[in-house]
C-alpha cells in the first residue's frame, strides 16, 4: 500500500493506575526527601504509602522491577481519608487532578517534594517479597 492508501483511525487505550507499597512509614519518608510533615498527620504513621503510576499494559505488571520518575518534576504526597481506611499515595503534580478525578476518593495533600527525592525511596515488589527500587 501507498503511504497515501493508508487510513489512521483515532485510538484512545484504557490505562490502569497502580499503587506500589514503600518500605517506610511517613516519619521516615518525611526525613528521607527533607521535609518536615505538618502534625496533624502524625496520627497516620502506620498509614501505607504508595507511589502511583499508569500504564497502558496490565499484562507487564508481574514483571515490573522498577518505577520510572523525572528528577525535576513535582510530586505531592496525598492522604486518602476512607472509609476502608488511610492511605498516603505520591502522584506526580501534572497528573494529580486525572487521578483524583478517576479514583473517586476523598484526598488531602500533605506535602510537595521534587522527583530528585526519589531515588533514595525503597519500594516493596508486586510480584515478589523482595525489595527493589527504581533508580536504574
Amino acid at each position: 500500500m501507498a503511504e497515501a492508501e493508508l487510513e489512521y483511525h483515532t485510538h484512545q487505550s484504557s490505562a490502569v493506575f497502580v499503587g506500589v507499597p514503600l518500605c517506610s512509614n511517613i516519619e521516615n519518608f518525611a526525613s528521607s526527601i527533607g521535609k518536615e510533615i505538618d502534625p496533624k498527620f502524625k496520627q497516620y504513621s502506620k498509614a501505607p504509602i504508595k507511589a502511583v503510576f499508569w500504564t497502558t499494559t496490565p499484562w507487564s505488571l508481574p514483571a515490573n522491577a522498577a518505577i520510572a520518575y523525572n528528577e525535576n518534576i513535582l510530586y505531592t504526597l496525598v492522604l486518602s481519608k476512607d472509609s476502608d481506611g488511610h492511605t498516603f499515595y505520591i502522584i506526580a503534580n501534572d497528573c494529580l487532578p486525572r487521578v483524583l478525578a478517576s479514583v473517586k476518593k476523598n484526598f488531602e495533600s500533605v506535602v510537595e517534594f521534587k522527583g530528585k527525592c526519589y531515588f533514595i525511596i525503597y519500594f516493596s515488589s508486586q510480584s515478589k517479597n523482595s525489595i527493589s527500587y527504581k533508580d536504574f
